[in-house]
């Protein structure tokens, strides 16, 4: 400007500011390079500045902190922003961990828990190197997200925490060993079984656990590295603890990249199992000799009648080989008019699907001859009801039989003589009684008129005496059979006494004759019991038996005469009538005793014992 104002012209300076600007254009080209590399760090770059005033910032940090924290655009203290998002356990670690390495000049390394502004928590993994500054603190770092590893590490830690429990409670002994025969693991019940602690035992060699076996030992732990193969077998070993039985399996183990880390073992106590085998062994041992050498035939067969199995003493009994047996129907082998008993026999059992005994059937020798055979039987259903066989024994009673009929046979010709014998003497008692009667008429002497009235006394005696003779002369001659209490107390009921009986259903195993053990008590109980008008007969069980009572309400019987009156020969009568009602009874071992009060009635208990009575359907 001139001295009155006006604009004389332009004066200015120029500066070449050329470097400056390729200063900056390069500056922003690194930047632009380390944004590209920060893009290739799983995480996000960053850079940290500790000044001298004490501030602490982070000028710089990539932006992939946008992706990973959910930064919201920019910020303009980052350190700070960060630090408020730090999950609030653990803020106080992260602060101090920040100071403790400037502190150091280190490394910084932080693991902990950051909540994003979306509510998210994630976890996070801050590392970090100091570089060297005039002025200041520089550390250069990455902050990663770790969530999927820190899942992953809980995961792990999860199903070791499992496994391990498994292992520390399994009823196997667990071991580990590695290459070099060094043990790295044992369970509680593998170090029991050594008589050790489990942390005294890792880290030993085998050879130290097992001095005088080691070389089989370590042959074994070599022989299964190199093979790569499992092995497993059953041995008895000897342990500080005791010998035992063990089922032992052995398995390399084999890391991702095929090499062989050691052997993982697995020990199983089998004693228990050893012993039920041995006991096993035993018991088919006893029972294969019982069915080799039992004089019955023991056999089965399936539901279609067919033997699948018979005793080696078919053979001795039939003539058949065992062989030419097992495969055929049993119909081959019984005479064709009892098939079907034997059918039938065989349809009862399945029906009641219970053992059925005493069916008698006729079987064909192998010579032709014609056995005769009574069979037991059970069915052996499966786990679904459903019959898969029978078990059977088979006895051959032909010679019983034979010895049974030629008694029976014998009996009858007794009885044929007997019955004769009886009739001859009888009618000779009736002359003899008759020409007494005729010499009494002739008005003989006082003496001799004495003499005959005795021998008639004596013949009458007699011929009650063959009459009892005629009426029990088949005791014990018929086989026992199954007789109701109440049946045989109303036959025997008589005129004018009331006869009462609460014995329901039940059935006892006795001689025939067994109608006359209750006459005679019910006509003893008349003949002397005087004022007799009401016998009453009850049943009940007592412990394992039967208690029969027969019990009436006249005189009773003196204590002196309770158990003279079962002698044979006792009494006013016969003196025969008690003393058999003992011997009937006592054939299928039935006992009988008078234990009634003088005055009040005779009372007559019958005990059964257990087998010989049963309650039968109505």
């Amino acid at each position: 400007y001139d001295r009155d104002g006006a604009v004389l012209g332009i004066e200015g300076i120029l500066h070449d500011i050329t470097a400056r600007k390729k200063a900056e254009e390069e500056s922003l080209k690194r930047r632009q390079q380390l944004e590209e590399i920060a893009a290739t760090v799983p995480g996000a770059v960053y850079q940290f500045y500790a000044l001298p005033d004490g501030s602490r910032r982070i000028p710089y940090v990539s932006s992939r902190a946008g992706d990973i924290f959910g930064t919201p655009g920019e910020i303009v203290d980052f350190l700070a922003w960060f630090t408020d998002h730090v999950h609030p356990d653990d803020r106080a670690r992260f602060t101090e961990s920040i100071e403790a390495a400037l502190q150091a000049r280190q490394k910084w390394q932080f693991e902990g828990r950051f909540i994003k502004p979306s509510g998210e928590v994630i976890w996070i993994q801050g590392v970090a190197s100091p570089v060297p500054h005039e002025d200041r603190q520089v550390y250069s770092g990455v902050l990663m997200d770790i969530t999927q590893r820190k899942l992953a590490e809980e995961a792990l830690r999860e199903n070791e925490e499992k496994y391990r429990l498994i292992a520390e409670n399994s009823l196997d002994m667990i071991y580990f060993i590695d290459t070099g025969g060094h043990i790295r693991y044992v369970n509680a019940l593998a170090a029991t079984a050594l008589n050790e602690n489990a942390d005294d035992i890792i880290g030993k060699h085998i050879t130290e656990i097992f001095p005088s076996e080691a070389a089989r030992r370590l042959d074994l732990l070599h022989q299964i590295i190199e093979s790569r193969t499992p092995l497993q077998k059953e041995i008895v070993e000897t342990l500080p603890s005791g010998k035992i039985w063990i089922d032992v399996r052995l398995s390399p183990v084999i890391d991702t990249a095929g090499r062989v880390l050691g052997v993982l073992g697995v020990s199983h106590d089998i004693l228990d199992r050893k012993q039920t085998e041995e006991e096993l062994r035993e018991s088919e041992m006893k029972y294969r000799m019982l069915v080799e050498n039992s004089h019955d035939i023991i056999y089965t067969i399936n539901p279609d009648g067919i033997f699948t199995f018979v005793s080696p003493v078919w053979t001795t009994l039939l003539g058949h080989q065992v062989s030419e047996v097992v495969g055929k129907p049993f119909q081959m082998f019984v005479h064709p008019l009892d098939i079907s008993l034997c059918e039938a026999f065989l349809a009862e059992v399945v029906k009641t699907g219970k053992p059925r005994a005493g069916t008698v059937y006729r079987v064909f020798h192998a010579d032709g001859s014609i056995r005769l055979h009574t069979s037991n039987i059970s069915p052996v259903f499966d786990k679904h009801g459903t019959l898969v066989a029978y078990i059977g024994t088979a006895q051959d009673i032909t010679d019983v039989r034979q010895s049974e009929n030629a008694i029976r046979e014998a009996n009858r010709k007794l009885n044929l003589l007997n019955s004769i014998t009886r009739h001859d003497v009888a009618n000779q008692l009736t002359v003899m009684q008759g020409y007494t009667q005729l010499a009494a008429q002739r008005k003989p002497e006082p003496a001799v008129a004495d003499f005959l009235r005795k021998i008639d006394t004596a013949v009458n005696v007699i011929q009650r005496q063959i009459e009892f003779m005629r009426t029990y002369q088949d005791l014990g001659v018929k086989a026992p059979a199954w007789h109701r209490i109440d049946e045989l107390v109303s036959a025997a009921r008589i005129p004018d006494i009331t006869v009462t009986s609460a014995c329901g259903t039940v059935e006892i195993f006795c001689d025939p004759m067994i109608g006359r053990v209750f006459f005679n008590l019910f006509d003893n109980a008349v003949r002397h019991g005087k004022t007799v008008t009401h016998i009453a007969v009850q049943c009940e069980q007592v412990s394992e038996d039967l208690v029969i009572t027969v019990e009436d309400n006249g005189t009773g019987i003196p204590p002196d005469e309770k158990q003279r009156i079962f002698d044979k020969g006792f009494g006013k009568h016969t003196g025969f009538g008690l003393f058999l009602v003992r011997e009937i009874l006592a054939i299928t071992g039935i006992s009988i005793h008078e234990t009634g009060t003088p005055g009040k009635g005779a009372r007559f208990e019958i005990t059964v014992p257990k087998g010989a009575y049963r309650f039968a359907a109505d």
